[in-house]
C-alpha cells in the first residue's frame, strides 16, 4: 500500500510518512521489473484516506492537525474511499484481468490529485 502523499502531493507535518511511501512506489517498480518475466506482477495502491475502522485516518488528522472537513472539501468526489472500494482495487490487481499491469501504482483518491 502506498499513499498519494508519496510523490503526488505533500501534506504538512507528514513528510516522513510521504517519504516512506515514495520508497514503496520505487520498490514496487524495481521489484516488478525484476520478476515480470516469471509471470509475477507487483503493483501498489495509493490512496488519500479510507473510511475503514483501523483508525489510520483519525491518526492522520491528529498528526497533521488538519480538520476532517478540510480533507473532505479537497476531494472532488466529496467523501472518503470505502473499505469495499479499496478491497475491489486490490482484488482487481490480483486478478487475471490485470496480468498486464506491472509496476504500477493505482491511485484511489476521488480526484484529489487531479485538481
Amino acid at each position: 500500500m502506498s499513499s498519494v502523499t508519496s510523490d503526488l502531493t505533500a501534506v504538512p507535518r507528514n513528510g516522513l510518512y510521504g517519504a516512506t511511501k515514495g520508497g514503496v512506489d520505487a520498490l514496487t517498480k524495481a521489484a516488478a521489473v525484476e520478476v515480470a518475466k516469471e509471470g509475477i506482477s507487483i503493483n501498489a495502491i495509493a490512496f488519500l484516506a479510507a473510511d475503514v475502522e483501523d483508525g489510520m485516518f483519525q491518526r492522520f488528522l491528529a498528526a497533521t492537525g488538519l480538520p476532517q472537513q478540510q480533507i473532505l472539501a479537497s476531494i472532488p468526489i466529496g467523501r472518503l474511499l470505502s473499505a469495499r472500494e479499496l478491497a475491489a482495487a486490490a482484488w482487481y490487481l490480483c486478478s487475471e484481468e490485470a496480468r498486464f499491469v506491472v509496476g504500477a501504482t493505482l491511485v484511489l483518491d476521488g480526484g484529489f490529485t487531479s485538481v
